[in-house]
């Protein structure tokens, strides 16, 4: 799949929300030999991590991002999480700061009912 995306001008962003030795070795051993060329987007959708642990296992690629996402799944207690879009700022800020090079948003739903904003917008403006 990398070859044929790299021989047809391609580009792949590669995303992964649940961190953990098994998964980052898999991880690296799937991407070995294709790290400069595939954007690693680190998903914030998760109760198992911080951001700041998933922006710092992406940014070990040349080329990372985030997928900032304002919700996430408690798959224990089958709880669904909806952020604040102050706590997405603070995601996107961080991200931001840290050098990522892709900032990827969830659908609009996530952020918007019927058109209507669900927080202060502005501020993702005013950090991009």
């Amino acid at each position: 799949m990398f070859d044929f995306a790299m021989s047809h001008n391609l580009k792949i962003y590669w995303s992964d929300w649940k961190l953990g030795n098994d998964l980052e070795a898999l991880t690296n051993k799937t991407l070995a030999g294709y790290e400069d060329k595939i954007t690693y987007l680190y998903q914030t959708n998760n109760q198992y991590q911080i951001p700041l642990v998933g922006y710092s296992y992406a940014h070990q690629f040349q080329h990372w991002g985030s997928s900032v996402q304002s919700w996430y799944v408690d798959e224990q207690n089958n709880t669904r999480w909806d952020l604040t879009v102050n706590t997405v700022a603070e995601y996107l800020t961080l991200a931001r700061n840290m050098g990522a090079q892709t900032i990827e948003f969830e659908p609009y739903f996530y952020f918007y009912n019927n058109g209507e904003p669900l927080g202060p917008m502005e501020i993702m403006w005013s950090i991009i």
